[in-house]
C-alpha cells in the first residue's frame, strides 16, 4: 500500500508493478472507482487507526495478503 502523492513512492509503485506485483494506494484524495487492472486505489485516512485494518482488509480481499508494504507518512507538529 503506497501514498501516490509522494514522488518516491509513486516511482516506487511503478517498480513494483514492472516486477509484476500487484499494486494497491491508499490515499484520502484517492478515487477507488479510478482503480485500474494495474492499480488498486483505495481510499483511506490513516490519522484513524480503523481505516488502517480497514485498507488491509480491502488489501486482502482484492489482492490476496500483501507481501511488501511501503507506508510514505508525514509527520507533522502541533507547534
Amino acid at each position: 500500500t503506497l501514498d501516490p502523492h509522494s514522488f518516491p513512492t509513486r516511482r516506487s509503485s511503478d517498480l513494483f508493478a514492472a516486477k509484476g506485483y500487484k499494486v494497491a494506494l491508499a490515499s484520502r484524495s484517492l478515487k477507488e472507482a479510478d482503480s485500474t487492472t494495474d492499480q488498486v486505489n483505495i481510499s483511506s485516512d490513516f490519522s484513524d487507526p480503523e481505516s488502517i485494518i480497514t485498507t488491509f482488509s480491502k488489501v486482502k480481499s482484492l489482492l490476496g495478503p500483501p507481501s511488501v508494504v511501503v507506508y510514505n507518512g508525514k509527520l507533522t507538529s502541533g507547534t
